[in-house]
């Protein structure tokens, strides 16, 4: 049996990856950028994200399933592998299929002793199934920890803040395989017009349930094949974080400052949704991201941006009635995306290091707003240490500024906390990235 390039590639990937050390996108990026665009990417990227998003429950699996304690790490892979195909791919991947290919990965890489070794680990898995995870009874938090396979550090503050019910909901959420939600360039195209178009290139989607300019993909596709995307009619960007530039309500005529902005994704939506009637200046430290927010510029014909390399507690003479602030966090709202994230951080993450970060972040861009103007602080994670709490101490700290209720006429309530004071989203409650968004007005 010839072993598919796919599964070849994903072991390669697998066997590069380090929890804690590994950004596992930027490794996938680069393997694969090696090789011709085609639907096996797209193959690779679920087998390698599945397999790091239920690490914790694979690895139990193993141990349960084999005697053996010290395997070599490649073999390791190949057994996280088959486990992955044989209990979370069980509708699409046959299991003589994953066994069989799991067997063959190994002998295609000189493993021949290990194949046998592969083989009985997963024909014993094959047969207990998900009852290979063994079940710690009382200990919620660590069964959840384990059949769900997050770090029970983060499960426990989970489970004081919501509850068991509610956490497990979370987890789940957490672990779905979302699908693309993508924003439409209105710049160029209406939502519905591309809708037919897509369906034309023999994409199926529907509109999202919040954004008024998103769509959900829900067949399969092939991105750099389709000409909606080689013509920049449409980006790549969660649902909710479409809506965090709604938020910022900026009107044609007004500046605006885009701090920490990235690849550009959100001053284009700036942009876009001010049909280039903005001045603004996209600001980052790094010269890379804005090199891909220039390309990004260009492709969606966002205009009147001007790019600035800068520290944001460095800047000097700027400016604008709008401000916006997309804070480095820890991202744990984003972990249906990357999984890794799962493995890639401590505690001590959320309860030091990138609070006082973002506190510092939000004290400089408050200098940055004129009388009257408003600024906005967003982040793609759960926890209260980087959100509310940055929020209060910055409050105490400068009198100037005061809390804005979110104003959302085009959305849902839900999507505005039960005190009314912030934007937040939840992936179990709204099906999107957990976001959370506070607006500030400055006294005039």
């Amino acid at each position: 049996m010839t072993v598919t390039p796919a599964r070849l590639a994903a072991l390669n990937i697998l066997n590069r990856y380090k929890p804690q050390e590994t950004n596992l996108s930027e490794l996938i990026d680069t393997v694969l950028g090696k090789t011709p665009a085609s639907r096996d990417h797209g193959f690779v990227r679920d087998m390698v994200k599945g397999v790091v998003r239920y690490l914790r429950t694979i690895d139990a699996i193993i141990s349960n399933c084999s005697s053996t304690k010290d395997i070599e790490p490649k073999i390791r892979d190949i057994l996280r592998l088959g486990i992955y195909q044989l209990i979370f791919r069980t509708k699409d991947i046959p299991p003589y299929a994953a066994v069989n290919e799991s067997v063959e990965l190994a002998k295609s890489i000189g493993k021949t002793a290990g194949a046998g070794f592969v083989n009985a680990v997963l024909r014993k898995v094959q047969k207990t199934g998900k009852t290979a995870v063994p079940d710690y009874g009382k200990d919620l938090t660590e069964t959840i920890s384990l059949k769900l396979s997050y770090p029970k550090w983060m499960v426990k503050r989970w489970f004081k803040r919501f509850g068991p019910g509610e956490t497990i909901a979370f987890c789940e959420a957490g672990n779905d395989q979302p699908k693309l939600t993508v924003r439409v360039n209105t710049l160029r195209i209406s939502r519905n017009k591309l809708k037919e178009q897509l369906e034309e290139e023999g994409v199926r989607t529907e509109f999202c349930r919040y954004s008024p300019d998103g769509l959900r993909f829900v067949s399969n596709y092939s991105l750099s094949s389709l000409e909606s995307f080689k013509k920049g009619l449409f980006c790549v960007q969660d649902e909710a974080s479409q809506l965090v530039c709604r938020l910022l309500s900026a009107k044609p005529g007004e500046g605006v400052i885009d701090l920490c902005c990235g690849v550009g994704t959100k001053s284009g939506h700036i942009a876009q949704l001010t049909g280039n009637g903005c001045e603004i200046v996209a600001v980052d430290s790094s010269s890379a991201r804005l090199a891909k927010a220039r390309g990004n510029f260009k492709a969606y014909g966002n205009k009147n941006i001007k790019l600035v390399k800068a520290d944001v507690s460095k800047l000097v003479g700027l400016a604008a009635q709008n401000v916006l602030l997309d804070v480095p966090c820890s991202g744990l709202g984003a972990i249906r995306h990357k999984p890794d994230i799962k493995w890639n951080r401590a505690e001590s993450d959320i309860t030091e290091r990138y609070p006082k970060l973002q506190f510092e972040l939000l004290s400089a861009a408050a200098r940055y707003v004129n009388p009257g103007g408003t600024l906005v602080y967003c982040t793609c994670t759960t926890e209260p240490e980087e959100n509310e709490q940055v929020v209060e101490r910055f409050l105490a700290s400068d009198k100037t500024f005061k809390l804005a209720r979110p104003e959302f006429p085009l959305f849902s309530e839900e999507l505005i906390s039960e005190d009314g004071r912030f934007f937040r989203t939840y992936s179990h409650k709204h099906g999107t990235d957990c976001f959370f968004g506070a607006k500030f007005i400055k006294a005039g």
